[in-house]
């Protein structure tokens, strides 16, 4: 049976951990991007992110049984993640010079967020960016 105290302080370190995910989701929404909806606003990460996750969940269901869905869209709300501190980059026609700028951009805030992020988060970061899964490798290209 865990101690009192220590049970406290669990709870307290979870507490912790809850309330930093909930401030990088806030401040996540607050990266937006080119495309536009309907009425004109402007795109979120936190948009992106969940549609992404239900696109790509749809189409490996339907075509890729082989991988793991749960899986896919693990990787679906983590992936852009970095642009958290460096904000989105539109990369349709950008130059060579520019994609290595925002590669570099993007690794610094990786290696941010693995330090920041809870391990298991920070885990599935780091997955992501090797992409050496074929789950990995299918969020990208969707």
């Amino acid at each position: 049976m865990t101690a009192p105290a220590e049970q406290q302080s669990t709870n307290h370190s979870l507490l912790d951990e809850i309330i930093k995910l909930g401030e990088f989701s806030a401040a996540f929404a607050r990266v937006y991007r080119v495309p536009r909806h309907a009425d004109g606003t402007r795109e979120n990460d936190v948009e992106h992110s969940y549609s992404l996750a239900l696109v790509a969940r749809f189409l490996a269901d339907k075509l890729y049984s082989e991988l793991d869905p749960d899986l896919i869209v693990s990787f679906c709300m983590i992936h852009d993640a970095p642009e958290r501190y460096v904000n989105d980059t539109p990369t349709l026609g950008i130059s060579e010079e520019d994609r290595a700028i925002k590669e570099a951009a993007e690794a610094i805030a990786t290696q941010r967020l693995l330090v920041e992020l809870p391990k298991s988060h920070a885990e599935l970061l780091e997955r992501y960016e090797k992409q050496e899964e074929p789950e990995t490798r299918f969020v990208r290209l969707v």
